[in-house]
């Protein structure tokens, strides 16, 4: 990692604020596109037989099976008895959508302190997702969001990358991350049939790979 000046930052992102105060380009930075990969989940799962089926349930005596992994975000709560401190802490997120006279987008991830505030801005295919807010949330079952975080998010990213004022906004959504007490994700092992996976907060994709590793040494099948 190397510490970057205004003028090499603007080359290596044209589209920045032309007084960039300084930073950093960490050379193979990059960003999951989450709903891709939620769609490859599903695929991967279809092609190996597995059923998946959308039911809400409320006790996990409902549940068959010899084994049973609890993964339900904020909602693990309800369903294992235990997990003291897990709170939800509330975030908004936009997407951005390029049109025929908007400017490119990033060429890479960009993250930045703006205004005392976190923002990021991840290219897509289509135009740019714009994050993200971060908040307790009072209500863990409110997922509109408010027009507070929207504004906040718009405007930093608008005057870092001033190019997206071009952009239609065509989605602001909000959701709830689970957080343990201490920060530190809840992978562990309840009883002999039950596993529960949370507590994440911001990083869940970003560690999913060494969940799902700890998960099946849980259970007992190899990695």
């Amino acid at each position: 990692i190397a510490e970057q000046t205004a003028s090499a930052l603007r080359a290596a992102e044209p589209g920045l604020v032309r007084t960039p105060p300084g930073g950093y380009l960490l050379a193979g930075e990059g960003a999951v596109d989450n709903r891709r990969l939620i769609g490859a989940l599903r695929a991967a799962l279809a092609a190996v037989g597995a059923d998946l089926i959308d039911h809400r349930i409320a006790d996990l005596a409902e549940v068959a099976g010899d084994r049973i992994v609890v993964a339900a975000g904020l909602d693990s709560g309800a369903l294992v008895p235990g997990l003291d401190g897990l709170r939800g802490e509330k975030g908004e997120i936009l997407r951005l959508r390029r049109t025929a006279w908007s400017v490119p987008p990033p060429r890479h991830v960009v993250r930045a302190r703006w205004h005392g505030r976190n923002v990021y801005l991840v290219p897509r295919h289509d135009g740019v997702v714009v994050g993200a807010t971060q908040y307790e949330a009072i209500d863990p079952d409110d997922r509109r969001p408010q027009a507070g975080g929207v504004a906040d998010l718009l405007s930093d990213a608008c005057e870092l990358f001033p190019g997206l004022r071009t952009y239609d906004l065509v989605e602001a959504a909000a959701g709830i991350r689970p957080v343990s007490a201490d920060g530190l994700p809840i992978v562990r092992q309840i009883d002999e049939r039950l596993i529960v996976a949370t507590g994440h907060g911001r990083n869940g994709i970003a560690l999913a790979p060494e969940t799902a590793r700890r998960v099946l040494d849980l259970i007992g099948e190899p990695a």
